[in-house]
């Protein structure tokens, strides 16, 4: 999850600049302008716009996976953007609190256990998952 917010108007930013920052990074890495859009998973069109100074309102989003597609820290190309990053943990990067709902739902339904077979189970798995 990106959280940032713009410290000035778009119009401050050199985005000619920006472009030819993001070009120079893309071709040091020998990658055409559609390889890195593709795994940067934003379209060509919008590549290409933003390389060329042209697209002055691309999302955050949009700049941090520009930036990980390059190979750059996010915080500095969202720098030259003059916009403030945060880098936040997505749900899905945080460690589960506790075993997954599909390891539950499989201890629930198997009529083989009883209570007490269940809690050493679940007492085993949370002792591997904390390793």
């Amino acid at each position: 999850m990106v959280i940032s917010s713009q410290s000035e108007p778009a119009s401050a930013v050199d985005w000619p600049a920006v472009g030819q920052y993001i070009g120079e990074h893309r071709r040091r890495l020998g990658l055409s302008k559609n390889e890195a859009s593709r795994r940067a998973r934003v379209s060509n069109t919008t590549w290409r716009q933003i390389e060329a100074g042209q697209n002055d309102h691309p999302t955050d989003e949009t700049l941090v996976r520009m930036a990980r597609a390059l190979l750059l820290d996010p915080a500095e190309l969202m720098r030259q953007c003059q916009r403030r990053y945060v880098e936040a943990p997505s749900v899905r990067d945080l460690p589960p609190l506790g075993p997954p709902m599909a390891l539950l739902e499989v201890l629930e339904s198997d009529r083989r256990l009883d209570p007490r077979a269940r809690r050493v189970l679940m007492e085993l798995y949370d002792l591997l998952a904390s390793r």
